[in-house]
């Protein structure tokens, strides 16, 4: 039986409408909104970014230079959707922690990180943000939360360390907090449209009957260039 969190989700947000790159992830996410009800809030937040982005595949890149090792690994393993990279367990916890905390306040806009801390000053420049989009974008922060999540609602691990649910709990507010502040001040589409070039191009050589395979090999090219970053 459907619970009323997931039926409600696809009330709101229906996912024949969205593209198939997002379907593959929502997928994944939408299983997880009954873990709380502040994840569930940006799970729905985040699906409102991308679609005042215009569900765009390729939009703007979000920095990776002090990324969490799994977000590599995972970019490894061909960006599968299904792979739920570890990164948090009692023995290694305070160190995903300080992974995690770091580089959220690396991709901050100029204002937000004073001495090491992240505040809510009433007047920020979002712009460095406002075009991270498609799965270059804050698919991957979401990702880390959800593989955060997963770990934390294994077993009995929720209970059992309380500290850590309740930091993965902050870092999911925090990110709600930056996304809604991005779309009140308006999202930038991206001009860039590669990816769905790629997909027009193998939609049309389908239909003129010329082999698809040379379009699905330069898209698995392109997909595969963001592991090098």
């Amino acid at each position: 039986m459907v619970s009323e969190d997931i039926a409600s989700l696809d009330r709101e947000w229906p996912m024949a409408e969205f593209p198939e790159w997002i379907q593959k992830f929502y997928n994944v996410f939408r299983p997880t909104v009954t873990w709380d009800t502040q994840w569930f809030d940006c799970i729905k937040l985040y699906l409102k970014f991308e679609h005042k982005l215009g569900y765009e595949e390729s939009c703007g890149k979000i920095p990776l230079a002090l990324r969490p090792p799994q977000i590599a690994a995972w970019f490894k393993n061909r960006w599968n959707p299904q792979r739920m990279m570890k990164v948090w367990t009692p023995e290694i916890g305070s160190r995903w922690h300080e992974e995690w905390w770091t580089y959220w306040r690396s991709i901050q806009p100029q204002g937000r990180v004073q001495k090491n801390k992240l505040v809510r000053p009433e007047s920020l420049d979002w712009n460095s943000l406002r075009d991270k989009g498609g799965v270059d974008g804050f698919l991957l922060i979401m990702l880390t939360l959800l593989w955060w999540g997963h770990d934390t609602h294994s077993g009995k691990l929720r209970d059992e360390h309380p500290a850590n649910f309740e930091d993965w709990r902050l870092a999911v507010a925090d990110v709600w907090y930056v996304l809604d502040s991005i779309i009140a001040h308006g999202v930038k589409k991206s001009k860039g449209k590669v990816k769905r070039k790629y997909i027009e191009i193998e939609a049309a050589e389908d239909n003129v009957g010329s082999a698809p395979g040379r379009s699905t090999r330069r898209r698995r090219s392109a997909q595969g260039s963001r592991g090098q970053e």
